[in-house]
């Protein structure tokens, strides 16, 4: 899929990585479609960094859940090269979220993307995925991975250069987890693998699917890093990622099965 670029360019983001280390790497991006009406970002308050990536918090108190706050999360510790790249992973949340909201306000189903949230996985995400996913898991469904979402990330955390990705939507001022991914490039960034991918079966799952947004975010990211292709590696349903131009890829000397889309 096709984003367009971030405000700004490639040229600010080591800037901006910078000062998210400096100001203990907040982050955030948000996108909320209306319908008919034009889309407004979010009212930055002082002292607060530029680019935010929304994290989930303790639950705001009733009086404050109005969808256009920022989404502030607990201040971080992490090196220059991980806010590097936490830039980069903004920059293509932001492009996909901006490209999205164009797209949607024509949909007949604009009203179904009311309050989704791109962020970053962590505690609020991994929680979610332990305690309520399971939930609705079923052999209609769904069974989970090997691993559970705070394994899989702790393996990632320390590769700088990982793809995250977490997907909420506010529902009756209640922050629901849709969907997580996460991947990594290789070493020489010639390409982007998606390694795991999963969403919700609750039956608030959101009606427009988190696939096609997980695989925008990845493109973009890709972009960014100067990949060449992005990679699903042993995808559940091959047909699934097919219908957004994917097809079978084979890696030497590697014997899991991917699909790939060339960027």
């Amino acid at each position: 899929m096709e984003a367009d670029p971030p405000r700004g360019g490639v040229r600010s983001l080591a800037r901006v990585g910078s000062r998210m280390h400096q100001a203990g790497a907040a982050e955030g991006v948000k996108a909320e479609a209306r319908q008919g009406t034009e889309p407004k970002p979010p009212r930055l308050q002082k002292n607060q960094p530029e680019v935010i990536i929304f994290r989930l918090l303790p639950a705001y108190p009733p009086d404050q859940t109005d969808s256009t706050r920022p989404v502030l999360l607990v201040p971080m510790v992490i090196t220059p090269k991980h806010a590097k790249y936490y830039a980069l992973r903004t920059a293509s949340r932001e492009a996909v979220a901006e490209s999205f909201l164009v797209k949607i306000r024509r949909s007949q189903h604009a009203s179904s993307w009311n309050g989704v949230v791109f962020g970053s996985i962590d505690k609020g995400a991994t929680d979610c995925a332990r305690l309520e996913w399971p939930k609705h898991y079923s052999d209609q469904t769904h069974r989970g991975f090997s691993e559970s979402w705070e394994t899989l990330h702790r393996k990632f955390l320390p590769i700088p250069s990982f793809f995250d990705l977490a997907i909420w939507q506010r529902i009756e001022g209640q922050l629901v987890l849709q969907g997580m991914a996460l991947g990594k490039p290789s070493d020489g960034k010639t390409h982007l693998t998606l390694n795991w991918v999963e969403r919700s079966f609750a039956p608030d799952y959101l009606r427009g699917g988190v696939l096609l947004p997980i695989l925008a975010c990845a493109e973009e990211y890709a972009k960014l890093l100067g990949c060449q292709r992005v990679l699903i590696k042993n995808p559940v349903d091959p047909a699934k990622y097919e219908r957004y131009g994917y097809s079978p890829y084979a890696l030497r000397r590697v014997r899991a099965t991917y699909l790939c889309k060339e960027l």
